[in-house]
């Protein structure tokens, strides 16, 4: 009756009913708990890549990871898209820290974003 002991107090296996059937598994979508492979990676990393770079454009360089002007909603709805919601956090509270790192003077400056009149 204790934990490893030999004898049970369970009903007999062929009262118990059997598991059931596993539902067929949906493909993996960008907020399913898979870990998205190189190329969808590389796809998120980019999407990011221009959000950040937008608002690096639209806002300056130190400016906080919002869009008050609605400048880069694209940018920002495709990298919503194509990566996990943890990673947009993640992504996006990384910008944060590196701000506030760099107004608090613990990391260097950050060059000015190209403009896109080139």
């Amino acid at each position: 009756m204790g934990w490893f002991s030999s004898s049970s107090s369970a009903a007999p296996a062929s009262t118990t009913d059997p598991a059931p059937a596993a539902a067929p598994s949906a493909p993996p979508t960008a907020n399913s708990t898979s870990f998205p492979d190189r190329s969808k990676r590389k796809i998120c990393w980019d999407a990011r890549d221009a959000y950040l770079t937008c608002l690096d454009r639209s806002y300056g360089v130190d400016a906080p990871s919002v869009d008050p002007n609605s400048a880069c909603v694209r940018e920002l709805a495709e990298f919503q898209k194509v990566c996990p919601t943890s990673w947009v956090k993640h992504f996006i509270n990384k910008r944060e820290g590196d701000i506030r790192d760099r107004k608090l003077g613990l990391k260097p400056p950050k060059p000015a974003a190209p403009s896109s009149s080139s």
